[in-house]
């Protein structure tokens, strides 16, 4: 019962996760051949494109510096916060969203007159 359960909120996520990127993202980061209908403008696109690879190539360095702290056993883990103990992803959830913002406000500077 509980992998039903699970298997069918995984399915309801993924369902709602595909519409709502459909809906608001432009078709170029989805990599669709469909028309764009978000009304998005090329500046617009374009601005959505460098936000999501400067966030990503952030997160693979956060990952980067992850994995030297541990291997180099610099970072043990068991000192952090408690959600984080339990849930390292956390960390990495909430690096994304700062990078995220960030990079947000760094591209909207450079593309508004």
């Amino acid at each position: 019962m509980f992998y039903i359960l699970l298997f069918i909120s995984v399915l309801i996520f993924g369902i709602i996760w595909t519409i709502i990127t459909n809906k608001y993202l432009p078709s170029e980061t989805l990599d669709t051949k469909n028309t764009d209908r978000t009304g998005y403008d090329e500046r617009q696109r374009t601005m959505f494109l460098e936000i999501f690879s400067k966030t990503f190539v952030g997160l693979v360095y956060t990952f980067f510096i992850g994995m030297i702290l541990k291997i180099f056993a610099l970072y043990q883990g068991h000192h952090t916060v408690y959600p984080f103990n339990q849930f390292p992803e956390l960390a990495y959830i909430l690096i994304v969203a700062l990078l995220l913002v960030m990079n947000y406000f760094i591209v909207k500077k450079k593309y508004t007159p």
